[in-house]
This record gives C-alpha cells, sequence and structure tokens, in this order.
C-alpha cells in the first residue's frame, strides 16, 4: 500500500477531525453540524428520488417530500 492509496482515507480523517475542533472550540450543537455538513448531499438526494418516482415509479406507493415538524 503507498501513500497514493491512502489519500482518501486521510482526507477522511482530516474532516472529521476538523469537524470535531470546530465543535469544540464553539461548543456547537453536533445535530446541526451533522445537518449543514450532509444537507447539501442528502436533499437534492431526496428529491431526486422523488422526482424519479414520479417519472418511472411502477409500485403503488408514491413517494412525496413534505415538512418537517415546527422547531421548538
Amino acid at each position: 500500500m503507498n501513500l497514493v492509496d491512502l489519500i482518501p482515507m486521510i482526507f477522511v480523517i482530516g474532516v472529521f477531525l476538523l469537524m470535531l475542533i470546530y465543535l469544540m472550540a464553539y461548543s456547537y450543537d453536533i445535530r446541526a453540524l451533522i445537518g449543514k455538513v450532509t444537507s447539501p448531499v442528502f436533499v437534492p438526494l431526496r428529491k431526486f428520488v422523488v422526482w424519479g418516482d414520479k417519472k418511472f415509479g411502477t409500485c403503488d406507493m408514491r413517494l412525496t417530500l413534505e415538512k418537517r415538524w415546527e422547531e421548538e
């Protein structure tokens, strides 16, 4: 195993450590931090899945996007 094979793993560990440092430095809510990191990926993916279900879906159930519960 050479250094080029380890670059993705080093990148992931580095991002994780940076998130932990940020969390400890600003005492940020971990749930909000995870949401900010994952939202740019999963929100478009969810919309793509709903679009694909409307266009090509063959099952009897329908996928829809619904508003989340109101934050207090």
